[in-house]
């Protein structure tokens, strides 16, 4: 029998889970970064590049969980901040830094190859942030008044801007 699990219940478990939840969580990118390794020194590189980018991958899904995470309690009146340790709000971006930490140090050169896919899970954690915010504030009255030409316009220019700003930076 399989319970659903929503994310703040995964959320909570993570959090209960204490220390040792925590420390699993910090020593993943080691993990990945040993197994990536292996593979690249056994000739694998194909399957050493998927498993660095899988790590990448974690990251930004952690990213993601954690900003709808945070735009529901705020939503709702619950304060994440307040009740949640400041290193498991770090967690994500620790998880993504050492994501990309990994990737450089198995596969060290130039990579706009792997950097165009990067850019590419980024916009999308953009894209369903940006999506999920207006749509959990917004009211349905606002869209037929405003129209979906209008908020469509919004979105894109939302998502753009965002864009830019990321492509700078990777």
């Amino acid at each position: 029998m399989v319970l659903p699990v929503s994310i703040a219940d995964l959320m909570r478990a993570l959090v209960d889970g204490g220390t040792a939840t925590l420390a699993i969580i910090v020593l993943l990118p080691v993990a990945v970064g040993l197994a990536s390794w292996q593979l690249a020194k056994r000739q694998q590189g194909r399957a050493s590049q998927l498993v660095a980018n899988a790590g990448i991958a974690v990251g930004l899904m952690a990213m993601l969980v954690l900003l709808c995470t945070l735009l529901w309690a705020s939503e709702h009146g619950m304060s994440v901040v307040e009740d949640v340790g400041v290193v498991w709000l770090l967690v994500p971006v620790y998880l993504v830094v050492a994501g990309f930490v990994v990737e450089n140090w198995v596969h060290p050169g130039h990579q706009e190859g792997i950097r165009a896919q990067i850019r590419g899970g980024v916009l999308i954690v953009i894209v369903l942030t940006v999506l999920y915010w207006l749509l959990s504030r917004m009211r349905i009255w606002m869209l037929v008044h405003t129209g979906v030409l209008g908020l469509l316009l919004f979105i894109a220019a939302l998502v753009g801007i965002l864009y830019f700003l990321m492509r700078k930076a990777i």
